[in-house]
């Protein structure tokens, strides 16, 4: 519940889809009930769009929480949670603390909802940052990954960005096929694979790096 909640929450601050309006609705996730709002700007649009019953923008405005916009909801939880369990156990195995990069992101797939599901799971924050253009960073991709001021991440996650413009105007980095080939360059291996409710699969890549565990202890 927590999960969703900020990440509907920081849809609507993020203003990545127009229009917002402020008709509360709640929704119910197992024996929890959280108050969203089905506002244009929200997580809880994009879910209508893209997994939901209504398909138009503004005509929408006064429709009520489907069923499928829950259920679509709720699919999207699980990526966060089990990318979050994955870097604490794959990092905390080899004697290092997790530091993530996302080369790629969606509204319901970033730093804000893998970070807030490591901290529900474990109660500690998740060091996670962007794998940025260089026009933007002022740095390589190569860069970025190797210099200490960019935090070294010793995690990168890849994938394809979405079908749907609206998530792919949430957060546009580097293209798929540029962050691979950074990543290689410097190293890193691919580890595992999530799968998202929209069937693209996002890589994580890992070089054995990082905050050592015992020296934070």
């Amino acid at each position: 519940m927590c999960l969703t909640t900020a990440a509907l929450s920081f849809a609507n601050l993020s203003d990545v889809l127009p229009d917002a309006s402020t008709s509360a609705v709640s929704v119910s996730l197992g024996p929890a009930r959280a108050v969203v709002f089905d506002g244009r700007g929200s997580l809880l649009t994009y879910a209508t769009v893209t997994g939901g019953g209504c398909q138009t923008g503004r005509s929408c405005d006064s429709s009520r929480t489907t069923r499928g916009e829950i259920s679509y909801l709720r699919q999207w939880l699980a990526p966060s949670q089990k990318m979050a369990s994955f870097l604490h156990g794959y990092a905390a195995q080899r004697g290092f603390g997790p530091v993530v990069f996302f080369a790629v992101q969606d509204p319901f797939f970033n730093t804000n909802t893998v970070d807030l599901a490591y901290q529900l799971a474990f109660a500690q924050d998740l060091p996670t940052g962007l794998l940025r253009t260089p026009a933007e960073a002022g740095a390589t991709a190569s860069e970025q990954l190797a210099d200490p001021a960019f935090w070294r991440p010793n995690f990168v996650i890849t994938g394809p960005p979405s079908a749907i413009a609206a998530a792919r105007a949430f957060s546009p980095l580097l293209s798929e096929t540029a962050a691979i080939a950074a990543v290689k360059a410097e190293g890193f291996a691919p580890v595992a694979q999530i799968l998202l409710p929209d069937d693209r699969v996002m890589t994580v890549w890992w070089e054995a790096r990082g905050p050592v565990i015992n020296e934070q202890a």
